[in-house]
């Protein structure tokens, strides 16, 4: 997993990189401009409601990784590390264990 990630860095795939603008500016409306300043609870509560409400753009960014993979990379490498990208967002990802 961490060749595939060092690869995906290494040779950035556009289209990921711009489906994920999109998806960030869909979960940044409309979030509190003070959100970290907020508890965790309510940065959890408040990213839950953007993410189901961006569903669409992250499925699109899910599928760019997907479509624009580097030769060797499979299709559940590509949207297992895109995956991992975005649940980095999460405010609990921190606290799971991988």
């Amino acid at each position: 997993m961490l060749l595939t990630l060092a690869a995906f860095a290494a040779t950035p795939n556009l289209a990921f990189s711009a489906a994920m603008n999109q998806y960030l500016a869909c979960m940044s409306a409309g979030v509190p401009a003070d959100i970290a300043a907020r508890d965790l609870a309510t940065r959890s509560q408040v990213y839950r409601a953007a993410a189901a409400r961006c569903r669409g753009e992250r499925e699109a960014a899910i599928a760019a990784a997907v479509q624009g993979r580097q030769p060797g990379t499979s299709e559940a490498q590509a949207r297992s590390l895109a995956i991992d990208i975005i649940d980095t967002l999460d405010p609990l990802s921190s606290m799971r264990k991988h």
